[in-house]
């Protein structure tokens, strides 16, 4: 899968290259300045690479999300309309479904664009359409455990508002956890959309490389 390319290039580093290049200034600096030559000191090189990965976030900041801002900012003070996303594919929400079957490949679907536009496409894939709904969806990073709005726990009630608490996994990493309620059916049939942005960015990588585990 093809990955967003670097914005910045080769000025983006990560945090052990500026830890790296900090020792190095520290010691030219030192010498020059005192005629002495550092010593290691756990301390220092601690501290070295704190303020080195405090840079390397704002590296990785600038490599997506500031250009985006100055280009939104740019086109805000010449009056000109906002920039719409690209997306490589179209997503398509069904609804009224009340028992499940499948979507073949030869089904064509009609769509209109906002100019107005009809267009035709056809799936990318056979896929199956089930009445479903999201019950549970939650976050664990760092010893808490953090739901996400958009999940119903009961069946035509109100949505889960977000909400925080501490959770000890021992070393877990971190994890998203997602509860479906769907047909007796098994759901490998069915697909799942998960937008991450900015695209290619640190969060869709992860999910590239990130096992999922199935309990039903």
């Amino acid at each position: 899968m093809a990955t967003t390319p670097s914005v910045l290039g080769s000025a983006a580093r990560d945090a052990g290259e500026i830890a790296a290049e900090l020792r190095r200034e520290f010691d030219v600096a030192l010498q020059q300045r005192y005629g002495t030559q550092a010593q290691p000191d756990p301390v220092l090189a601690t501290l070295f690479h704190a303020f080195a990965t405090q840079i390397g976030r704002l590296y990785k900041e600038a490599e997506y999300a500031f250009p985006l801002g100055v280009l939104d900012d740019l086109l805000a003070g010449l009056g000109m309309p906002p920039r719409l996303a690209q997306p490589a594919q179209t997503v398509v929400t069904f609804s009224g479904i009340t028992q499940r079957e499948r979507l073949p490949l030869e089904t064509e679907l009609v769509g209109t664009a906002r100019s107005g536009e009809r267009f035709d496409f056809v799936p990318d894939d056979s896929i199956e359409l089930a009445p479903t709904e999201l019950r549970f969806a939650a976050v664990y990073e760092n010893g808490r455990l953090t739901t996400i709005s958009g999940a119903r726990p009961v069946k035509g009630g109100s949505f889960t508002m977000p909400s925080t608490a501490a959770l000890a996994l021992g070393s877990a990493a971190p994890a998203l956890f997602l509860a479906l309620d769907a047909d007796p059916a098994h759901i490998s049939g069915l697909g799942l959309l998960l937008e991450t942005l900015p695209l290619g960015g640190p969060v869709a990588q992860a999910f590239e490389r990130t096992p999922w585990h199935l309990l039903d």
